[in-house]
């Protein structure tokens, strides 16, 4: 019987990655049926706070790149297994024995902007505002947007963080699109744009990064956005601790990906197929439940089912099927954790029906059974 490792995790759980990173590492548990005596760090100051004299009371480290430096470099020197999710610094990680990274796809979250962008609209000019002038991962984004859109004939201008945005965002050549780092970048776009009378989306359309709700739905309009597979993150980085933890070979930088474009109201779709899907998200986003199936999301659009499907496929690159079950998971996910609600009950209410499809459509997507999921999100 192997002993049970002790694990600090340092995440943030007050936003949307840290708390779909920690679902990732619980399903990967759940899925290999380990036990591991976690201590979690929320990254908050009235919770707990490992002290560098701590470290060595643990096998094993997942640590998140928001930690506090001075805390990231207190295990970086310590001897223990460690990976590293999405660390700012990744030198830091250079003849460190035993530190795995797990950081985004920052090149394909550049060319999904990119693709999403010029799909949407015919703009007059397109722009990118990194996070700070020397932010390796946020120049990578805008990298490799720049060059995407170059291949298709267009020119990106690079805004300065580091100066006001009102003027920069006045002198781009409407209707403007601009690509932020992340939301916390593309939240002070749209405050910019209100404070310059700058019209969102009409004159310019703003996407962001890491579909961080409280963020993008309390922006005015809310913020549209790019989903990376945060959950996946989670999962590598225990997969790759375990290995560590057993001596096992590991790649020792892995790279997970993006799950969708999420359009919101921040976005001017071109024409009418695109003002289709925007409404269709619309009504998706506020009525997924009601709608038992994609005949009367069509009906209620006065179109073809047919027709509907071949749109969002054109603009989301997805059927509108996979959006509808996204939503009705994510209504899954939610009752399984706030609720005792028996699993038929729960099925029935997110409008799945009964029978065993929703629980196999479940497992696909998630990784666990729904009673897995609800033990997980309870330890």
């Amino acid at each position: 019987m192997n002993a049970t490792r002790s694990i600090l995790l340092v995440l943030p759980m007050a936003f949307q990655d840290g708390q779909e990173k920690y679902s990732g590492i619980m399903r990967f548990l759940q899925e290999n049926d380990l036990r591991w005596s976690i201590r979690l760090d929320r990254l908050s100051p009235s919770v707990f706070r490992p002290t560098i004299g701590e470290k060595d009371h643990f096998d094993g480290a997942i640590i998140d790149g928001t930690a506090s430096m001075g805390l990231i470099r207190a295990y970086v020197r310590s001897a223990i297994p460690l990976v590293a999710i999405d660390w700012r610094h990744p030198e830091m990680c250079k003849g460190r024995r035993q530190l795995i990274q797990i950081s985004s796809d920052n090149a394909e979250i550049g060319r999904m902007a990119a693709r999403a962008l010029s799909n949407l609209h015919p703009f007059a000019s397109f722009a990118y505002l990194p996070l700070a002038p020397n932010s390796l991962w946020s120049g990578s984004r805008g990298r490799t947007f720049a060059q995407t859109l170059k291949r298709k004939g267009r020119s990106v201008v690079q805004l300065d963080p580091s100066l006001p945005l009102g003027p920069q965002l006045l002198s781009l050549p409407k209707p403007a699109a601009l690509f932020a780092a992340n939301d916390a970048v593309g939240a002070k776009v749209l405050d910019a744009c209100v404070h310059s009378g700058i019209s969102v989306p009409e004159d310019l359309s703003v996407l962001g990064v890491d579909n961080e709700r409280f963020t993008c739905l309390h922006t005015d309009p809310p913020l549209a956005t790019i989903q990376p597979d945060f959950e996946r993150a989670g999962y590598l980085a225990a997969q790759a601790l375990d290995r560590l933890l057993h001596g096992r070979s590991v790649k020792r930088s892995q790279m997970y990906h993006v799950r969708t474009t999420i359009l919101r109201r921040s976005l001017e779709p071109a024409g009418t197929a695109g003002r289709l899907v925007q409404r269709a998200l619309e009504l998706i986003n506020d009525h997924a439940l009601e709608y038992r199936t994609i005949d009367e999301l069509a009906d209620a659009l006065d179109i073809s089912r047919r027709l509907l499907d071949r749109r969002f496929r054109q603009i989301v690159g997805r059927s509108v099927l996979d959006v509808i079950q996204d939503k009705r998971l994510e209504s899954v996910c939610t009752l399984l954790k706030t609720t005792e609600l028996p699993i038929s009950e729960i099925c029935a209410s997110c409008s799945f029906g009964s029978g065993t499809y929703p629980l196999r459509l479940f497992k696909a997507r998630m990784g666990m059974t729904m009673r897995a999921y609800r033990l997980a999100s309870h330890t």
